[in-house]
């Protein structure tokens, strides 16, 4: 996948709610093309917060998330690491997590939040769909 002369390689990570300590949110991750492949960049985020700064974290990161709820298709959460921000990343997730969505049974289409920041705000008017009333985030 490709974004403003950006080429990155998308990781989908399902939810799984109904398992022991189950994460109720799908995420897509932008994962530079070499990293995308490894155990790191598979395990879900979840399980790679647990290992952050020990031995056996490889010290790569995602380039860009994005996170929706399993039942209702809010977004959770969008980030994008700073020096990868403003060159359509994130805006290629919403689009991927539609894809996504509408490949696959059971998984609801990302749809923007009402709690935004004013950052959210601009991306989300950026990739367009309906917008929520804005509350505070």
């Amino acid at each position: 996948m490709q974004a403003k002369g950006s080429q990155f390689t998308v990781v989908f990570h399902a939810a799984n709610p109904r398992s022991m300590g189950g994460i109720p949110t799908h995420t897509v991750e932008a994962w530079d093309p070499e990293h995308a492949g490894t155990e790191w960049a598979q395990a879900h985020p979840s399980e790679r917060v647990t290992y952050e700064g020990s031995a056996l974290d490889p010290g790569h990161r995602p380039l860009s998330s994005m996170s929706w709820h399993h039942q209702t298709g809010e977004v959770k959460g969008v980030y994008t690491a700073y020096p990868h921000q403003r060159q359509g990343i994130a805006s290629a997730l919403w689009q991927r997590g539609h894809e996504i969505a509408a490949e696959t049974r059971g998984v609801p289409a990302p749809k923007h939040s009402p709690q935004r920041t004013h950052s959210g705000e601009l991306w989300a008017r950026a990739v367009g769909g309906r917008l929520p009333r804005r509350s505070s985030a």
